[in-house]
């Protein structure tokens, strides 16, 4: 009705985007996708001054994804390259100072296992498994973590569930209980 147009130049979120869908780069991209009728978004491609335009529109046709290369004063077309390969930003790796490359290598702690999990926090006298989970994550395991190894170790066998009534928590030991306790 007025013959004109709207347009907002917008700035994305932090972060890498070439993951993301359109709709989904712009800073508080939640609200904006529900008021606009176009998302114009232009992304870096792995080739250098080259950008990928790619677009969703609500009312028209589809819009492709297309590569645009930089050739001052203009962008132009580049159909020779593949759209889909965005440049992904890889984190820079820290450089080593020179003590840290002359210094003989850090021991590793093994990883964890259900046998090492079992060694080191299972005994022959049944605990909770709140108390499990608090020793493990007193050695920096999560509790998913450590959820998974008890699982692990009780279906290999290496641990036994204990269970004393309906209203007592269930506990873990190395040893099979020999009778139920009322």
């Amino acid at each position: 009705m007025l013959g004109c147009s709207f347009a907002l130049v917008h700035h994305s979120a932090k972060g890498n985007h070439s993951g993301k869908s359109v709709t989904d780069v712009s800073a508080g991209a939640g609200s904006q996708s529900r008021a606009t009728d176009t998302h114009l978004i232009l992304r870096p491609h792995e080739e250098t001054d080259c950008v990928v335009l790619d677009a969703v529109v609500r009312s028209w046709p589809p819009i492709q994804p297309r590569v645009l290369r930089w050739t001052f004063p203009v962008w132009n077309l580049d159909d020779s390259l593949d759209p889909a390969a965005l440049r992904v930003d890889r984190p820079r790796r820290k450089a080593k100072t020179a003590s840290e490359s002359n210094s003989p290598p850090k021991a590793t702690e093994p990883a964890w296992d259900a046998l090492r999990f079992v060694a080191e926090f299972v005994t022959e006298t049944p605990v909770p498994k709140v108390t499990l989970i608090e020793s493990a994550a007193a050695r920096g395991l999560s509790e998913r973590r450590t959820q998974k190894l008890l699982n692990q170790a009780e279906g290999t066998g290496l641990v036994h569930r204990w269970k004393y009534g309906s209203n007592q928590p269930v506990r873990f030991a190395r040893i099979p209980q020999t009778e139920v306790a009322s």
